[in-house]
């Protein structure tokens, strides 16, 4: 019994050539899919820089970014940086560098220097890895900078040792030449002890002469006295003769009084003359000078000293970060739940409005209902709008039940209008419901729809950049992910849910779903026409 139940089953499934089929290509499809989608690393994200301060070390910068991988610098513009923001929130590029324009006078300051990093963050991928590759942004900007840095302080460090040893061996001179002056200045002083002896002897010896002499004068003036006087007694013929003689006696006695009075002031100024008080004098001068220079010496080397610490420090201090990159996300922090979410939202919506027409209509196909209608008097567009329209209600009551729960329970973030996230899953679900009535037109079993309705919607899903953005497509699977519809519902819903911008501003993915809304409706009319029952 058991074999024969084995039997029966292989036969009806060996028998479905279509279910085989499908079963063959389905995973083909899946894994060429996932391989082209998510096969390439992160890199090349657009970016501008905007570059104020148009200088070496901003040059330097600018090539840093240049050199990494995860940037691709379409442009470097000296322009206001709104201007770029506009142009980040029209999703045209992902990221803006900003450097201002005292960049380099900061770094020529030995002052840590800022880089405003501006981040597309309605991708919450996209931003991660800019967020992530801050860190190359600097490597690579400070290999050059760093390189003049340490060149421009090791030369000024060369430099002001230079002139640090110039100092000290000024001051190596001058103290030298202290030693030696007081050398000097003992044996000057030494010399000028013996020289003041040698004086106050000849001192001694001249008053000594003038002493002789003044007793000399003093015996010959009175001699010259005793002499006038014997003679004013003396009487002679010649009265006028001797006159004359007393009185030229008396005027050599004036003469040796005056010599006398001279002699007396000579010895009483050599008495006074002192040559050891002005010498004491000049010596205790002469020591406060050496002293001050010593003193201006030995301050001068400890100063010399402590510039050279300071400066090590300084330097020290500024090598350890000398860029500093601020970064600001353009829409916010944002979680991975966030930017999966208009994804999300999509999906669910896409595969439930998807599943739901083209179960029910091969169920018909199947069950003969679908002919039993085709012989009824209404026509084929009345059947058509009546199960169009009771899937469109279906749809939009999923929609608004599956919103509901995001946003109650996981507070999905909405900074658009509610509308506009309303209008765009509607549209959502009338292309999936499209979708599934074009595909039961051309599915004849069951078990054929069950693997057609994953081939359609995991390919869908998976090129939709929900999550990997388009940044990373290949080039030709960026064409295949047009061919989803969930590519322009997820664009449309991130602008709207996460940038906030009005539902003018997505008119273009709205055309492109009303597209994918009204062909396959159109397919579907045809191939009804030729349904075999």
């Amino acid at each position: 019994m058991f074999l024969s139940v084995i039997k029966k089953e292989a036969k009806e499934l060996l028998q479905d050539k279509g279910f085989l089929a499908l079963a063959i290509i389905e995973p083909i499809i899946f894994i060429l899919i996932f391989g082209s989608t998510f096969q390439n690393s992160p890199e090349n994200i657009s970016t501008v820089i905007v570059d104020m301060d148009n200088s070496a070390f901003s040059y330097y910068a600018i090539q840093g970014i240049n050199e990494s991988d995860v940037y691709n610098v379409i442009d470097v513009v000296n322009t206001p940086l709104e201007e770029q923001i506009n142009r980040a929130n029209r999703s045209e590029i992902r990221a803006v560098i900003y450097i201002p324009k005292n960049f380099s006078r900061g770094i020529n300051s030995s002052e840590t220097t800022t880089i405003e990093a501006y981040f597309d963050s309605s991708d919450f991928i996209i931003y991660a890895f800019l967020s992530g590759a801050q860190g190359e942004i600097i490597r690579n900007s400070l290999k050059n900078i760093t390189s003049d840095i340490v060149n421009d302080i090791e030369s000024e460090k060369d430099y002001n040792k230079r002139k640090v040893d110039e100092i000290k061996s000024i001051f190596d001179t001058i103290e030298s030449q202290i030693s030696s002056l007081e050398d000097n200045f003992n044996e000057s002083e030494r010399s000028k002890e013996d020289y003041t002896k040698r004086v106050n002897k000849t001192l001694n010896n001249i008053k000594a002469g003038f002493n002789t002499q003044l007793d000399f004068f003093s015996n010959a003036e009175r001699s010259i006295s005793t002499i006038v006087l014997s003679l004013q007694l003396l009487e002679t013929s010649n009265n006028t003769q001797r006159d004359g003689l007393i009185g030229g006696l008396q005027g050599i006695q004036s003469s040796f009084s005056s010599i006398k009075v001279s002699i007396i002031g000579s010895i009483s100024e050599l008495n006074g003359a002192s040559l050891s008080g002005n010498l004491s004098s000049t010596t205790e001068i002469i020591r406060d000078k050496l002293n001050t220079m010593k003193d201006q010496f030995y301050n001068a080397e400890a100063l010399s000293r402590d510039v050279n610490l300071d400066l090590s420090r300084l330097k020290g201090a500024f090598l350890a970060e000398p860029i500093l990159i601020k970064e600001k996300a353009i829409h916010g922090e944002i979680t991975y739940f966030d930017s999966l979410g208009p994804g999300i939202l999509s999906f669910i919506i896409f595969f439930i409005a998807l599943t739901a027409p083209t179960i029910n209509i091969i169920k018909e196909k199947e069950n003969n209902t679908l002919y039993r209608l085709s012989t009824t008097p209404s026509s084929g567009a009345i059947i058509f709008m009546g199960k169009f329209l009771i899937f469109l209600v279906f749809g939009f009551i999923e929609m608004i039940f599956t919103l509901f729960l995001a946003v109650a329970f996981y507070n999905m973030r909405i900074n658009g209008s509610f509308f506009a996230t309303f209008t765009i899953l509607f549209l959502v679900a009338c292309s999936a419901i499209s979708f599934g009535l074009f595909i039961s037109s051309r599915i004849k079993t069951i078990q054929q729809g069950l693997l057609v309705i994953p081939m359609v919607i995991v390919p869908f899903f998976l090129v939709s950049r929900t999550f990997y953005p388009g940044d990373f497509l290949p080039v030709y699977m960026k064409y295949v992910s047009y061919l989803s519809p969930l590519t322009f519902s997820t664009h449309a819903l991130r602008e709207v849910m996460l940038k906030g911008v009005a539902l003018t501003s997505v008119l273009s993915d709205i055309a492109v779903l009303l597209l994918f809304i009204f062909i396959p409706l159109i397919l579907f009319i045809i191939s009804y026409r030729k349904i075999k029952y």
